[in-house]
């Protein structure tokens, strides 16, 4: 699997993919960074046709996703922070060619709640 910044992938021996949301220090919260590698580890794990299940997890225990990183959300307008992370990403997970589960310890606020 590639090296992503803000989000660890593993893909174990009966063909799961475990992406693990790993901004626990921000309690997982969301930035354009994270929608990049997810959406990176979507069309990577997508095209290799043998994935049986992608769970999506949260680092820390804290939190699963905090919701949008609110330093981030100051610096874009509220329709391209919707427009990019809950269309396009929520479509694209919508998608995905296995079925996909979310793994809840801790918060889900916002954008995690959606995404769960």
């Amino acid at each position: 699997m590639s090296d992503y910044e803000t989000i660890l992938l593993e893909v174990d021996e009966a063909d799961v993919a475990w992406l693990t949301f790993n901004r626990p220090e921000k309690r997982n919260a969301l930035d354009i960074t994270m929608v990049e590698d997810v959406r990176a580890a979507l069309k990577s794990l997508a095209g290799e046709g043998r994935i049986r299940a992608l769970v999506f997890r949260g680092a820390g225990g804290k939190a699963f996703i905090s919701g949008a990183d609110i330093a981030q959300l100051r610096e874009r307008t509220h329709a391209d922070a919707l427009g990019r992370i809950n269309s396009d990403l929520f479509r694209e997970i919508e998608r995905f060619p296995a079925p996909t589960i979310a793994c809840l310890q801790g918060w889900a606020l916002g954008g995690g709640c959606e995404l769960a």
